[in-house]
């Protein structure tokens, strides 16, 4: 509902269309094009593509891992101590 209410007055404002003005009048149009797409994501090396739901359960798993090695490393610390 929003994307659409979104592309709907970006369509509609005259002032980016009229003049035309070739590099407003470009951004404007993949703006738009892009509206449409909900799944958009960042190719590595042309062969995986990374999604916004990869990178944030990603970011999650090591922020997990990395608490628990600190915890780790802190009762092993306090177990060496005499």
């Amino acid at each position: 509902s929003q994307i659409h209410s979104t592309k709907s007055a970006l369509c509609a404002n005259t002032h980016i269309w009229f003049p035309y003005r070739p590099n407003v009048y470009h951004s404007a149009l993949a703006f738009v094009c892009h509206l449409n797409q909900s799944n958009l994501g960042v190719s590595i090396w042309g062969f995986a593509v990374v999604s916004k739901p990869l990178v944030l359960t990603t970011l999650s798993v090591m922020l997990t891992c990395l608490a628990l090695f600190l915890q780790v490393g802190e009762c092993n610390v306090g177990l060496n101590q005499p």
